[in-house]
C-alpha cells in the first residue's frame, strides 16, 4: 500500500518530533502492524519497511528476503511501481518470459522506458541476479541524470568496473546514490534486496501518490518523487531532488528545489540501448 501524505501528514511529524527522524516518510497505523519475521534487527530494517510501505517492495509469508540477491524481474517489476509507468513493450519474442508470469508486466515498462534489454534476442533471463554495476546503471538511466565524469573513482576495486558501467557508477557516486563499503564498491557481486531497497530510499525519500494541493507542511527532508497528475505544489522548499513520473505534470507555484528537477523520460523518447546483459 502507498501512504496519501495529506492524509498521514499528523503521522509524520508525531514520528519525526519524538524520534528524530528527518529524512524518511513514517508509517501508518496500519502499516506499522506489519512485521517481517527476517529483518528484525537487520542493517537495513528501517529501508526495507519503508520500501514496502511505498509498496515498491513485497513479502511473503511474513518475510521480506533482506539477504537474497535481486533478480531481473524484480528489478524491472520494482521500477515499473517506483515511477508509476504506464506503457508497455511487445516482450512476446522472450521466450522465458510467459504473460502469466508476476513479472512480465513489470519487464514489460521497463522495456518500453528503456531500462532492460534481453540477454539474447529471445530471452529476457528474469531470474538472473543483477550484479551492482548493473543496478546502477539502470537506475542512471531511470533517472535520466545528466554524466558527471570529472571526478576520480577511488575505490580499491575500481578496475572491475565495466566500461558500460564507468559512467554511470561516476555520476551515481558524484550524486552520493552509489556508495562502498570499507573502500571497496564490490561491482561485481549480486546486489542484494536490502542494498536496492537502501538505494532507492536514498534516492527518493518520499512519494506523492495523491492529486491534491501540498504545502510545506506536506513535505519532509530528502528528494520526492511525484507518481501522479493533478499535484499542485505551493510554498514549498524541497529539500533534495525533485522526480516527476512520466505522466506528472505538478502545477508548481513558488517552489524552491534546492537539488535537480528531473522528468523522467516517456517511453515514447527511451533511447534504443545496445543489446548487452544489463
Amino acid at each position: 500500500m502507498i501512504i496519501s501524505i495529506k492524509k498521514v501528514n499528523n503521522i509524520i511529524c508525531a514520528i519525526v518530533l519524538s524520534l528524530i527522524i528527518v529524512s524518511t516518510p513514517s508509517l501508518s497505523l496500519a502499516e506499522s502492524s506489519t512485521s517481517f519475521t527476517d529483518i528484525s534487527g537487520h542493517w537495513a530494517e528501517p529501508q526495507l519497511m519503508l520500501a514496502y510501505q511505498n509498496g515498491l517492495m513485497q513479502g511473503s509469508n511474513n518475510q521480506i528476503f533482506p539477504n537474497s540477491a535481486l533478480t531481473r524481474g524484480e528489478l524491472a517489476t520494482i521500477l515499473s511501481r517506483a515511477f508509476n509507468y504506464k506503457d508497455s513493450a511487445d516482450i512476446s519474442a522472450f521466450t522465458d518470459v510467459p504473460s502469466t508470469e508476476w513479472y512480465a508486466d513489470g519487464i514489460a515498462k521497463s522495456v518500453a522506458y528503456g531500462l532492460l534489454n534481453g540477454t539474447s534476442s529471445t530471452t529476457m533471463s528474469p531470474k538472473d541476479n543483477v550484479s551492482r554495476q548493473e543496478v546502477f546503471t539502470i537506475m542512471y538511466r531511470a533517472l535520466a541524470l545528466t554524466p558527471i565524469n570529472n571526478i576520480t573513482l577511488n575505490f580499491k576495486d575500481s578496475a572491475d568496473i565495466a566500461d558500460y558501467a564507468l559512467e554511470p557508477i561516476s555520476t551515481m557516486v558524484a550524486l552520493d546514490y552509489a556508495k562502498g563499503n570499507l573502500g571497496y564498491l564490490r561491482p561485481l557481486d549480486n546486489m542484494s534486496r536490502a542494498e536496492f531497497a537502501t538505494l532507492m530510499n536514498r534516492i527518493i525519500g518520499q512519494y506523492i501518490t495523491q492529486p491534491d494541493m501540498y504545502t510545506q507542511t506536506d513535505i519532509i527532508m530528502g528528494s520526492v518523487m511525484i507518481k501522479c497528475p493533478g499535484v499542485t505544489l505551493t510554498n514549498i522548499t524541497i529539500y533534495g531532488d525533485l522526480f516527476i513520473a512520466p505522466d506528472a505534470q505538478p502545477d508548481l507555484k513558488n517552489v524552491t528545489i534546492n537539488g535537480r528537477k528531473i522528468q523522467i523520460a516517456n517511453s515514447k523518447n527511451a533511447e534504443k540501448l545496445p543489446n548487452v546483459k544489463n
